[in-house]
């Protein structure tokens, strides 16, 4: 399979879920939008724990633990 087929921006996986319930549009996942959505996730979240690790800030639960807990969100 080819990784690239899917563009993001075409992607419902990667999209906000703007039904009632914001969950995915099931109708409209393939197989092949899990992998580029999972490695964007991963790619989110190694961006986001390396904002953590360099915060200057002396670290304080919100700049720690509530955004460590954040970290991969779409």
């Amino acid at each position: 399979m080819n990784l690239h087929m899917v563009n993001p921006q075409k992607n419902p996986l990667l999209g906000v879920f703007s039904n009632v319930h914001h969950t995915a549009p099931l109708d409209k996942i393939k197989n092949e939008h899990f992998v580029p959505a999972f490695k964007e996730s991963i790619e989110n979240g190694e961006e986001d724990i390396k904002r953590i690790v360099e915060n200057p800030e002396e670290p304080t639960f919100e700049n720690t633990i509530v955004a460590l807990d954040t970290t991969g969100r779409l």
